[in-house]
């Protein structure tokens, strides 16, 4: 009852099972086929339970925006918070082919909505679908009513699966860099997507790996997928104290737990030194599997300097040369570098020798999503919680965001916000008619005054030219002005905001996202700019009641705020309004 595919007559099999076991079994069955959908697989999880996999008609697919198979939890009984951690197990071993962010609920015992409401650590959308019951609604009006309960436009941390929106371009330039045996360096600003892109390539590449990471735990990443590269990932912050020791055991880890994932035996050597044993797993498996082996160092930033200006974890230039010597040698080690910036990259020497990264790492810098692109991310997203989003909202969100991904969600998510406060969600809204009240509710959400805060400071600290730029463009009539004053669109200013996709080129000349102009305007120059964590420790905080903070006077906050009430964002400029 375990297989991924199963036969028809597997299916036969474990169908039968399931309506001997379960009293209401062949009634669910039932209304599976009046909804059109088709049962693919069933399992077996434990007495009670049960995960059935349907692949939804197309009229649901398309006009909700799921993936074509969704979970079927059924329980006999009432459904517990430990079932819906299982779920989200059975999610996983799916390997994408399972709609990550949503899943059914089947039980019989009374009160199925209210239950599920009150479970603790309930994720994603829950869509309770009770099994018996005379007027039991449809699951397409399941979803239309209880899909927009939950923000889906809400997440700060790294997507994966069809969360990946308008990247389409830069995962299949991955793909082929790493198949290849390349060097990479991913850089761009915080939360604009680095890692997800990278994490879409490479869970293309590696199934396993995939798995092995979003559950993590090598008993459920069995082997025998068709994978096209060993990619082993380490987050380099996890060496929290800087050491060599700590980091070079801590990457042997993650290549030995791959290893381990498909059942590849490795002995290492009890008397090795930390990088001698990194030498012998790369050995390993180079001479033990056909396919390319990537190296994945999320946050590398933190290899060549701490917090307060430390110097490199010592070790650094010798693991990087011991790497690039096996990638020259076989031509099947890819490394991948996740980072804000490649400055530590081009330096002429590391730690007082060559820098074996320099003319062996190839920068690829990842921007916002590209104009094109984004309205997608809205227009998808915007399904699973019950609205349309027209061409105007699409443009107003670019104009705002620049498509930065996480700034383009929570623009999504106070388009939501607005329709929530402002109209009855019985019905899918067209978001044209009231986007114009978003722009406000989207400036006051901690996360957008977070983001825009940490550039600013990233570039008033280390890119002071390129500040200026900015903090100019925010003065004068136009853009293109500020530019040429301060060393034209090819200057190095004006290129280091490009690269960052602060500065961008639309159809009209060039273009700031008018968020970020709008921040600069009301909150430059400050001395320090303020958290969410600075936030949640003032007790005057005001919550409005879904976990979102809103900012209090800068006073509260700041030494030198002025001393009125929460500064207005200065009214737009709409010379800066970007393509129509």
């Amino acid at each position: 009852m375990n297989d991924e595919n199963p036969s028809q007559d597997t299916l036969e099999i474990q169908r039968r099972y399931f309506e001997t076991t379960v009293p209401w079994a062949r009634q669910l069955s039932e209304r599976i086929a009046s909804e059109d959908a088709e049962l693919t697989h069933i399992r077996k999880v434990t007495d009670y339970l049960f995960h059935l996999r349907i692949r939804l008609p197309n009229t649901i697919q398309e006009g909700f925006g799921t993936a074509p198979e969704v979970l079927i939890v059924a329980v006999r009984g009432q459904i517990m918070a430990r079932d819906l951690e299982r779920a989200r197990v059975e999610l996983y071993r799916s390997g994408f082919r399972l709609d990550l962010d949503l899943i059914i609920v089947c039980d019989d015992s009374p009160d199925l909505e209210g239950r599920i409401e009150r479970l603790p650590g309930k994720w994603g959308q829950v869509i309770p679908w009770p099994p018996l019951g005379q007027e039991v609604p449809s699951l397409q009006e399941q979803f239309q009513r209880l899909l927009p309960k939950f923000d889906l436009f809400e997440e700060k941390t790294p997507v994966r699966g069809r969360q990946v929106i308008g990247r389409a371009e830069e995962i299949a330039d991955l793909c082929t860099r790493i198949e290849s045996g390349d060097a990479i360096g991913v850089f761009g600003l915080r939360k604009v997507g680095k890692t997800s892109v990278v994490r879409a390539a490479t869970d293309s590449l590696d199934p396993i790996s995939a798995r092995l990471s979003l559950i993590q735990g090598s008993e459920h990443a069995p082997g025998g997928d068709n994978a096209r590269a060993f990619v082993a990932w380490f987050d380099v912050q996890r060496a929290f104290d800087r050491t060599q020791k700590r980091l070079f055991y801590g990457l042997a880890e993650s290549i030995e737990n791959r290893l381990r994932a498909s059942k590849i035996s490795f002995k290492p050597n009890a008397n090795a030194s930390p990088l001698d044993r990194i030498d012998e797993l790369v050995r390993f498996s180079l001479r033990n599997l056909e396919i390319p082996i990537c190296i994945v160092l999320d946050e590398y930033d933190y290899l060549f300097e701490g917090s307060g200006g430390q110097p490199p974890i010592p070790g650094v230039g010798e693991l990087f040369r011991l790497l690039r010597g096996w990638a020259q040698e076989t031509k099947r080690l890819s490394i991948v570098l996740i980072g804000r910036e490649p400055a530590f990259a081009q330096r002429p020497e590391l730690t007082g020798f060559p820098n074996p990264l320099l003319g062996w790492l190839v920068i690829r810098w990842i921007g916002p999503i590209k104009p094109e692109k984004a309205p997608e991310l809205l227009r998808k997203l915007g399904k699973r919680v019950g609205l349309d989003v027209g061409a105007k909202t699409a443009s107003l969100a670019a104009e705002w965001t620049g498509g930065h991904p996480l700034l383009h969600r929570q623009f999504g998510s106070a388009l939501l916000q607005v329709t929530k406060d402002n109209l009855p969600h019985s019905e899918r809204i067209t978001t044209d008619a009231i986007c114009d009240r978003a722009p406000a509710v989207f400036q006051e959400r901690a996360t957008v005054h977070e983001v825009c805060a940490e550039i600013l400071h990233l570039l008033r600290t280390k890119y002071t030219k390129s500040y200026k730029l900015l903090e100019d463009a925010t003065l004068s009539n136009t853009i293109s002005a500020s530019i040429e004053k301060n060393g034209g669109w090819s200057g190095t200013p004006a290129l280091t905001l490009r690269n960052f996709g602060i500065l961008q080129e639309g159809l009209s000349g060039p273009f700031i996202p008018e968020v970020l102009l709008q921040y600069a305007k009301a909150f430059e120059p400050q001395r320090e700019a303020p958290t969410i964590a600075t936030v949640r420790k003032d007790s005057t905080a005001p919550s409005t009641g879904d976990g979102r903070f809103t900012f209090p006077p800068l006073s509260k906050l700041l030494d030198k705020a002025p001393s009125n009430p929460q500064p207005k964002l200065p009214p737009r400029h709409h010379h800066h309004r970007r393509r129509k």
